[in-house]
């Protein structure tokens, strides 16, 4: 199973910052703290950090996504329209077909001293 961006920050939150855990010694005299064997705290909050970004990322495509297809929605409905209204028709998206286009096409165009101003 594939986990989301989500699950994972989830997952390293419970399971991975447990078993970081740290060791003491000594070298030369002094005390030093070391994390032998394990991701270190660095490491887990620069993961953390970069899990937390992907998922804004991904949370952001998605938005962006959504309203695509929405304004794709509104597209459609305004060539339905006019089609509607003019009484033709204006076919399917394809790769041969563009429905909006179409649609367009079939208002007179507007004179040229309108367009100039």
């Amino acid at each position: 199973m594939v986990k989301t961006k989500s699950e994972f920050i989830s997952e390293i939150e419970t399971r991975v910052r447990p078993t970081v855990c740290s060791t003491h010694r000594f070298v030369d005299g002094e005390h030093e703290e070391t994390l032998e064997g394990r991701i270190s705290a660095v490491d887990l909050e620069c993961l953390l950090s970069f899990a937390r970004i992907a998922d804004e990322e991904e949370r952001a495509h998605i938005k962006t996504i959504e309203q695509r297809d929405a304004y794709h929605d509104w597209a459609d409905k305004l060539a339905d329209a006019a089609a509607d209204h003019f009484g033709e028709e204006i076919g399917e998206h394809s790769n041969l077909n563009n429905p909006w286009e179409n649609a367009l096409e079939l208002f007179p165009a507007a004179p040229q001293e309108a367009q100039d101003e």
